[in-house]
């Protein structure tokens, strides 16, 4: 899975489950596929990153990888070691991480967003580096039956100040 599709998929997790409205179905009217878009002129260098599907917010759009190597789990609590790759082609300054935990189930098979926990990281990443890791967390979803995901966004690129992710708390 790519990072970018990676992206949309948690984004659009933490979208519905965070929205208090209902989900929605199309109307019997609708048509099954969308009109196609006109082609969109390219963007010039400077401008910010086209955000995925379901987010307005840019800095999505940009994903660090998260490679975790070593997670054990005793009771309520999670020792996660691993590593964070800039696959992009500029320098990464300070890293916002978020532990997502999904409940499985529901009526339609997906899992709901139970717990968000986040940490931002004052790691520098060189174009293609990568730095190490680790992330202490105690959740009651730990017990659980369900799965969690691990996400890091820049907090600047290329000397850039990105927006915190969606659900992020200052």
């Amino acid at each position: 899975m790519s990072l970018r599709i990676a992206a949309a998929v948690i984004t659009s997790l933490l979208l519905s489950a965070c929205s208090a409205s209902a989900p929605r179905k199309p109307a019997a009217d609708t048509p099954a596929s969308p009109a196609p878009a006109a082609p969109a002129a390219a963007a010039p260098a400077a401008a910010a990153p086209a955000p995925p599907p379901g987010s307005s917010n840019p800095v999505e759009a940009v994903p660090l990888e998260v490679v975790v190597n070593d997670q054990t789990t005793t009771g309520r609590v999670m020792k996660l070691r691993g590593k964070i790759v800039n696959p992009h082609a500029e320098a990464v300054d300070g890293i916002r991480m978020q532990l997502v935990f999904v409940g499985t189930g529901g009526e339609e098979g997906g899992g709901r967003v139970l717990e968000i926990q986040q940490k931002e990281l004052n790691s520098n990443l060189k174009p293609g580096g990568s730095g190490a890791f680790r992330w202490d967390v105690e959740s009651i979803y730990l017990g659980g039956g369900g799965s969690f995901m691990v996400v890091a966004y820049p907090a600047k690129l290329g000397g850039k100040d990105m927006p915190p992710p969606d659900h992020w708390n200052e």
